[in-house]
Formats: structure tokens, sequence, C-alpha cells
């Protein structure tokens, strides 16, 4: 399922890199199985002299059949990955060519495009067919890599990777910010609220009036020790008193 998910998501990479005037045909097929590619030349008002058909899922790209006008011997050119496999019919000059691939391999699946020149000089003008087909092999393992989606991987990762950046340099920014403002308020310590307490009760002691023993002992009396004395042992020593007869 993960794979169906991978092609599909390939399958519309290359619809949206393949050029706008040309139309793409999704063909699904099994391993094992054949598919046929129809090859439509572009009404030009000539007929081509030659064809190539290529592989363009695969790096570099891959030409998967070569074949001239006259097909005499050296002009039909097949890779040998498709050896056996290609069977062609109809001609350059019909209007319509046939390119079948038969037991399909897990390698096939990608994009297929056929290429008509219309001269036989090197400067000849080359024209795509009226079609493009984007084969996908059913039940495969491995997939092809296409040229364009690597890149594409790289920038969504890279993307990721940069707002990943940015987010966690807002995080630390914030708490910096967070830091920095509770250092700017200072708390009151409890201890200042105590010692308040203290110097508040200290004030309402001195408030009380002096103690009585204080007082007796700036007295005069208690200035003068022998006058205490004499006061303290006025009945325990009492004058003699004479009686006249």
């Amino acid at each position: 399922m993960k794979t169906s998910w991978y092609l599909i998501w390939i399958f519309i990479l290359t619809l949206m890199i393949s050029t706008a005037r040309q139309e793409v045909m999704y063909i699904k097929g099994s391993e094992g199985q054949s598919v046929d590619l129809s090859c439509t030349p572009e009404q030009t008002g000539g007929a081509p002299v030659s064809l190539y058909l290529t592989h363009r899922c695969v790096r570099p790209e891959r030409e998967v059949l070569f074949m001239a006008k006259d097909r005499s011997p050296g002009t039909v050119r097949v890779n040998r990955k498709y050896k056996d496999r290609l069977k062609v019919t109809g001609g350059l000059n019909s209007d319509l060519l046939n390119v079948t691939i038969a037991r399909l391999q897990r390698t096939d699946t990608g994009l297929y495009i056929c290429e008509f020149v219309y001269t036989a000089y090197p400067s000849g003008r080359t024209v795509s067919g009226s079609l493009e087909f984007f084969l996908f092999v059913e039940g495969t393992e491995s997939v092809c890599q296409c040229s364009s989606y690597p890149p594409l991987i790289y920038a969504i990762s890279a993307a990721a990777g940069l707002l990943l950046l940015v987010l966690i340099w807002l995080c630390a920014a914030e708490c910096a910010k967070l830091r920095k403002r509770h250092k700017t308020q200072a708390p009151i310590p409890i201890y200042e609220e105590m010692n308040s307490g203290c110097r508040g009760a200290g004030s309402a002691q001195n408030n009380h009036p002096v103690p009585t023993h204080l007082e007796e002992t700036e007295s005069p009396v208690y200035a003068n020790p022998q006058a205490r004395q004499a006061q303290e042992n006025h009945y325990a020593s009492p004058r003699k008193i004479t009686l006249k007869p």
C-alpha cells in the first residue's frame, strides 16, 4: 500500500513537470504482463524518418528503442534491458505505431515518451508524440528514482528543518524574556518583615512606665545608706526611757 502511494505521488509529480501541451496516459500493469504504447506522430505535413522511445524515470535517461524509417540492419536499436521483450507493430509511414513491452519487470515503472525525427540531417527537428505514457508496474518492492523526485524531497526537508530552527529560536527568545522579567521583580524578603515587627514591639515597650524598684533606688532614702539603716533598726533598738519618781 505504501509503495502504491509512493508511485501515485511520482505520477503526480510527473504530470507537473511534463510539458503542458502533452497529454499523459496512465497505464497500470503487473509483473509478467504486457502493455501496448501507441506512438502517434503529430500532423506536421510530413512523414517522420526515425523514432526514439525513451524512459525518463531513471538516471540517466534511458533509450528504450530507436528505429529508422527503412528498418535496415543497424537502424533498429533496442536497449539490452528490453531485449526480446519489445514488439513493434506498424511503421513510421502509418498513422499509428504500437510498441508492446512484454514480461513487465519492476524496473519498467516510469514515464515513456515517443519522439519523432522529421529529417535525416543532424539539425533535424524532433517532435514528441501526441501522448506520453506513465507505466506503473504493480506488486513491486523497488521503484524507480525519478530525476526530479530527489530534489523535491531535499527542498521539502530543508524547508522543514528551517521551520524547526525558527521555532526553536522563537522559544529560546521567549524563555530569555521571561527569565529577565523574573529577575527584575525583586520580592520582599521574609527577614525584612520580621525586623519591622521587632522594631514595632521595641517601640511599644519603651512607652511603658518605669518599674517601681527603679524609682526606689533613685529616692533620697536609698541614696543615703545610713539613713536607711537607721530607719530599718528603729524597732530593733528602742530608746531607753528614764522614769522620774
